[in-house]
């Protein structure tokens, strides 16, 4: 192996008038030699160049003499099976060419190196192997494009090869500009894409010129005022420069450009130039969004910038102040997508420059922005949205007339929430109105409110609730003065609700159920206007604001399912209606003063699911409006005071489950007469229940006194007489005894738990109950044979009967149960084979039938049960 290097022209050109920095360019080819059969690899690394003229610029008109300078051809070519024999130093199985540039000038009078003589074996030699290597270039598909001419006497022309390079660069900027007119992107011009990574180079620079007074001489080739002359040329000096003569290379490689050679290229440009100029046409013609384009060289790299239309201008220079400049940059914002709509795609045509018109314009700008940025395409009903009509025409917008000081005008005794007649042609059409509300409840908005919502000024009722919006409630809401009613609940809203403390017209904020996270800002508490604050179901933390429980106008707060802490402060000017703080963590005592500080307005009190402890306190007061108290799942201990129930005369609900509460059941918990709920489940009550003790509670629904440690039997209990409306009475898991005796409210039932007790007997007095959806007996000591009366509840969806001593078969009458979902038998002795009608529930309702079909031997035959046990 052997390895040989070898350099020699450099070409230059003088300052002159040239458009460009001159430079010269220094061949250099590098070969490694193998076995005489290896073929070899070759690969020309191609370079940027300068790109910012054409040849018309080079070949300009002027008086100055230069000379040009070679530059890099821009091709790869792989894998290329080339015989050996390239040239007589030596075999060679990789070849690679380089083209550097530097500062070093030749003489524009200079000649070019002629074509070593040769002799005839070398000749013939060199024939041979030019032969063989067109063959292999003209079967590469990488370099079929890249070959002379049949009729080339030569065996690879340069000029073709610079000539498919332009013409390459050339399909390519067509094919950028079609793809850029319909899908344009904001990157500036330093960072704009040229043909997809692929560096094209000015490739006129190819040619060995020179350049004097009369005409500029190429190689004999002369290019004058009329156009190319070729009547100079000598056949024996080629327009390029053979490559292999830079100095003594192997490669043997000869580089020409016929008279023929350089009539196709000027065509070839000329119609590649033709073809990218009509399909910028195309594309511009097929092009929905924009109306123009202009194309420009900037620092070497070709950009389109958007030509837009006189009013597009105007219209955009009234907007800048409030969106900014950068947002309409971005094609695809809801600002840049609204000045579309208003510059182009707007039939009323609004006069920018008309300042009556001006406030219209502006808030036709707002809806519009608000549409795009909340998916206006995918709401539910958007009915005139973005057409000819004057936008208080426009679905879920509500106009009105105003006076200078943002007071509605026009809606006499109408509240300005009430959206019954938003729709009304002659309140919401007449041109001149102003938005004052927008309502979209349950819309399917998606996205985030825009900034320039501010620009509805007069905004008094605002309800985008039950949605899919997401963002923070930026501070822009805190501009809008004249809001009156702000409902953003269930979305997905994050952040805080600072800006929220600056609305000074604030009567009702709604954001319960999204993901808003901080404190509660202090402020909040002294908006003199605020009546109703409802931001349950969020992550908000810190101590509840003591300026909430002072605040003179607030009547309902609503802080459930949060992560407030701390303890309750109940200033005595409240005049708080409703009080939710479940679910969260607060914590201390509950006193009497508390409670009565708010006797005269407390409607609801729900403070279920905290770490309350102590006591429940003894009222010194009568709560007179008190319609629920919840207190339960919390750690309250001690019993339930004896005259709770004759200091709230008008209770609905008393909870007061999940606490540790002792002692008997006081019978005066059950005198108000309007009581439908007495929920007191897992404490640790004793006694038993009577019919004494709820023969007040005429309109009593619901009746828990579950996993508490009450025992005895039912049959007192079963005579109350005034229990006409008990619909749902649970005693699981307590210590009752005896049998199960004849209810007198047994027709209201609709849900009977009794299970884990120690009841006896059968379930005979059961089967009148036919208004019982859910039945559970489980883990008793019931015996006998199961009723078959209990095939007459068709409304029955839960039955268990499971845990206790029946014996028999299952009743066929249990077919009649079309309702029943869930049914448990197992862990009794009943035997035989299930009946075939109640299997066929299985292709209907019951998803859930369990019996003691398992085992080695299984007394009971099921092949439909769901478990067997």
């Amino acid at each position: 192996m052997r390895r040989s290097s070898s350099s020699g022209i450099s070409s230059g050109r003088g300052s002159g008038s040239s458009k460009h920095t001159p430079t010269n360019l220094v061949g250099s080819v590098e070969t490694t030699g193998e076995e005489d059969d290896s073929p070899f690899h070759m690969s020309v690394t191609r370079r940027t160049s300068d790109m910012t003229n054409v040849i018309g610029d080079e070949m300009s008109a002027g008086n100055k003499t230069a000379h040009s300078s070679v530059g890099m051809i821009s091709v790869e070519m792989m894998d290329l099976n080339i015989p050996p024999n390239v040239d007589d130093e030596g075999d060679m199985e990789n070849v690679q060419l380089v083209a550097t540039k530097t500062g070093k000038q030749t003489s524009p009078t200079a000649t070019p190196p002629r074509r070593p003589s040769l002799s005839r074996q070398q000749s013939r030699r060199k024939a041979r192997d030019r032969s063989d290597f067109r063959t292999s270039l003209s079967q590469n598909p990488n370099t079929r494009s890249f070959l002379a001419n049949d009729d080339d006497p030569h065996f690879w022309g340069v000029s073709n090869r610079w000539f498919a390079d332009a013409g390459e660069f050339v399909g390519e900027l067509a094919g950028m500009a079609t793809k850029r007119a319909s899908d344009v992107t904001n990157t500036s011009n330093d960072q704009l894409p040229l043909t997809e990574g692929r560096e094209i180079i000015h490739a006129v620079d190819d040619m060995d010129t020179n350049y004097n007074d009369n005409g500029k001489q190429m190689g004999g080739v002369s290019f004058n005022e009329e156009g190319l002359d070729f009547s100079n040329r000598d056949d024996d000096n080629e327009l390029f420069d053979d490559l292999s003569s830079l100095g003594d290379t192997p490669t043997g490689i000869f580089t020409d450009m016929t008279r023929r050679q350089v009539i196709r290229g000027a065509w070839a440009i000329s119609v590649s130039f033709m073809i990218a100029w009509i399909a910028v046409q195309v594309a511009l013609q097929h092009s929905t969004t924009f109306q123009g384009w202009t194309s420009g060289i900037h620092k070497h790299q070709i950009v389109f910038t958007p030509r837009r239309s006189k009013r597009y201008g105007q219209i955009k220079a009234q907007l800048v102040d409030i969106s900014g400049e950068e947002v309409f940059m971005d094609e695809a914002s809801p600002q840049h997508r609204a000045l579309l709509y208003l510059a182009d795609g707007d039939t009323l045509v609004l006069d920018p420059h008309d300042e009556h018109v001006r406030p219209q314009l502006l808030q036709r700008y707002a809806l519009a922005v608000f549409y795009f940025a909340t998916g206006g395409s995918e709401w539910k009903s958007r009915t005139y949205w973005l057409t000819e009509r004057h936008e208080c025409g426009w679905l879920f917008v509500i106009c009105s007339e105003v006076d200078d000081d943002g007071n509605i005008t026009d809606r006499e005794g109408v509240a300005d929430d009430d959206y019954s007649n938003k729709l009304d042609s002659e309140l919401t059409l007449e041109e001149g109105k102003t938005v004052t509300g927008l309502s979209l409840y349950g819309q399917n908005l998606r996205g985030q409110i825009p900034h320039e919502i501010v620009i509805l000024e007069h905004l008094h009722v605002l309800d985008l609730g039950n949605n899919h919006l997401s963002g923070i409630i930026g501070a822009e809401f805190g501009k809008l003065q004249h809001l009156h009613k702000v409902y953003l609940q269930d979305n997905a809203l994050h952040g805080g609700l600072e800006a929220m403390a600056w609305l000074t017209s604030l009567k009702r904020l709604y954001v319960e159920n999204n993901r808003l996270t901080g404190t509660l800002p202090f402020d909040l508490g002294k908006l003199k206007h605020l009546e109703e604050l409802r931001v349950g179901q969020n992550q908000l933390t810190g101590g509840i604001p003591s300026s909430l429980f002072r605040s003179e106008t607030l009547t309902k707060l609503d802080l459930h399912s949060n992560l407030f802490t701390g303890e309750i402060d109940i200033h005595e000017k409240s005049i708080l209606e409703y009080l939710y703080l479940f679910n969260n963590k607060m914590s201390g005592q509950l006193t009497s003063d508390h409670l009565c500080s708010v006797s005269d307005t407390l409607i609801d009190l729900r403070l279920n699911n905290n770490s309350f402890t102590g006591k429940i306190p003894r009222l010194d007061c009568t709560m007179d409006k008190l319609e629920l108290l919840s207190l339960g799942e919390n750690d309250l201990t001690g019993s339930i005071p004896n005259m709770l129930g004759g200091k709230l005369p008008e209770l609905k609900e008393l909870h007061l489950y999940e606490n540790r509460l002792i002692s008997t059941i006081p019978k005066t918990i059950f005198d108000p007469e309007k009581l439908t709920a007495v929920l007191l489940g897992n404490n640790e009550l004793t006694g038993s229940l009577t019919a004494d003790m709820v023969d007040g509670a005429t309109n009593l629904a619901h009746l828990y006194v579950n996993s508490n440690r009450l025992s005895g039997n039912l049959d007192d209990f079963a005579q109350a007489t005034n229990l006409d409306s008990l619909q749902k009475l649970r005693l699981e898991f307590n210590d009752f005894t005896g049998s199960i005796p004849k209810l007198n409210m047994i027709d209201t039932l609709e849900l009977l738990y009794l299970y884990n007790n120690s009841f006896t007997g059968t379930l005979d007095n059961l089967g009148s109950a036919t208004k019982l959806r859910k039945l559970k007996v489980s883990n008793n000591t019931f015996e006998g044979e199961i009723s078959s009366e209990l095939g007459e509840l068709k409304h029955l969806e839960v039955l268990s009967l499971n845990g206790n001593k029946f014996v028999g078969t299952l009743p066929p009458q249990f077919e009649q149960l079309s309702a029943l979902e869930e049914l448990r038998v197992e862990n009794n002795d009943i035997s035989g084979d299930v009946p075939s009608g109640v299997c066929k529930l299985r292709k209907s309702s019951l998803e859930m039938f369990s019996s003691d079909c398992g085992g080695k031997l299984p007394g009971f035959s099921c092949s439909c049960c769901t478990e067997c046990i």
